[in-house]
């Protein structure tokens, strides 16, 4: 019998359209969606009929992930599916974390409505997200130093870090990185997400998180600022903020732990390519379309 994980997509993963088949096709899928626009009316409309600009704006993109993402959670766990772990890429951290059982459904969207609204401020400032591939992670990390405000902030996969910073520093970056036989490319975010540009967005969910009812995960939720489980489950919610994330340690972390088999919960395949390149040790699934679920479930019962 597999030791299944659940992991959810994080920002980037959104595309026009997601989740509108399994809606009309599932209802586990369609009661939860029904909750969410309850909490965050319109959610639906920007998930099924908004605008890639529309999603791309972190007010909006945090909360339509994080709403997918619970939603066909679970239609799994209705079908029968039992994770015995979850992780979650930043924003999917808080699909893991509800799912877990540290916080009800409502509570979990308005907190990530709240994360939402501070990041966006925060990403008025001219910054940005550039994946670096082809180097190891010491090499970034030096290159990163030798500019002017950039910093190391997604530690993917092999070959694959994300370093986050002002936007006019990425040119420098880029001629180093292909000095010594990297390639850079700039991301489709608008923000220094989980960098020191973040550090007041952190300090103000902190006090957020203090007003809310939010406790320990019941199942064990890699957290990607340690790659551990989850524990002192607030403050490490507002650190994930402002601090990298170990996704490459976090998938070695469960592979070791006895997972046997990861499913990409949400919008897109993005981790699922990732967790290839961490471990040939692991069977994957991914589920974003209703075709993906019901092959999904034939492959866990199956097992």
């Amino acid at each position: 019998m597999d030791k299944i994980a659940f992991v959810f997509a994080g920002q980037g993963a959104q595309y026009p359209g997601m989740g509108r088949d399994l809606y009309e096709t599932n209802d586990s899928v369609r009661r939860t969606m029904d909750r969410f626009e309850r909490v965050r009316p319109g959610t639906m409309k920007q998930c099924f009929e908004g605008t890639k600009e529309e999603l791309s704006q972190t007010i909006n993109t945090q909360p339509c992930i994080h709403a997918l993402n619970v939603s066909i959670a679970q239609a799994l766990l209705d079908a029968g599916v039992k994770p015995s772990a979850f992780a979650g890429f930043s924003i999917g951290e808080f699909a893991a974390l509800h799912l877990a059982g540290s916080m009800e459904l409502e509570d979990s969207m308005e907190t990530v409505m709240k994360r939402a609204e501070l990041m966006q401020t925060s990403s008025e400032v001219e910054t940005g997200l550039a994946a670096v591939l082809k180097l190891e992670d010491a090499v970034v990390e030096d290159l990163a130093k030798s500019c002017v405000e950039l910093y190391p902030v997604n530690y993917n996969a092999p070959g694959q870090l994300v370093v986050a910073g002002r936007k006019s520093s990425f040119d420098d970056l880029g001629v180093k990185v292909k000095a010594v036989g990297g390639r850079m490319m700039l991301l489709p975010v608008s923000g220094a997400f989980h960098s020191p540009f973040m550090d007041q967005a952190a300090h103000q969910f902190g006090e957020y998180l203090d007003t809310k009812n939010i406790l320990d995960p019941t199942i064990p939720v890699y957290a990607n600022i340690s790659a551990e489980p989850y524990r002192n489950t607030k403050q490490t919610l507002q650190k994930q903020m402002n601090a990298p994330v170990r996704w490459k340690e976090s998938i070695e972390k469960m592979v070791a732990g006895g997972v046997t088999h990861i499913i990409e919960v949400g919008p897109g395949t993005a981790l699922s390519s990732m967790i290839r390149r961490i471990s040939s040790n692991i069977r994957i699934s991914n589920v974003d379309n209703a075709a993906a679920l019901a092959k999904t479930l034939q492959g866990v019962v199956l097992v």
